[in-house]
């Protein structure tokens, strides 16, 4: 079960774009997007084989925010603060798995 948190930001984020894509349209949506997300199921994926270096990806999707979050384009929420705690989170599992490997 405990997992499962390494797939939480992406399980959260395509929830998100479905809902956009379903009340606006898919097409609303930039393809980087789709990309970034894939990259953050393969982080998932790293980390469950545990590979702490899996949790670069998601922090390269944290910092892809953070951009996006410079870039003004009329949406309605900052990206900024989201790619700030995305990148703490993966940090911080990064760390934790790091040290459950090294463990003597």
């Amino acid at each position: 079960m405990k997992k499962i948190i390494y797939f939480l930001p992406f399980i959260l984020s395509s929830l998100f774009y479905i809902y956009i894509g379903i009340i606006d349209s898919f097409s609303a949506i930039d393809p980087f997007i789709w990309i970034l997300l894939c990259i953050l199921f393969n982080s998932g994926i790293l980390m469950i084989q545990n590979k702490w270096w899996g949790c670069l990806l998601g922090i390269l999707y944290g910092v892809a925010f953070i951009l996006m979050g410079f870039n003004e384009t009329g949406q309605l929420i900052n990206e900024t603060p989201f790619g700030i705690i995305i990148c703490a989170y993966y940090a911080y599992l990064g760390f934790d798995l790091y040290k459950i490997n090294n463990q003597s």
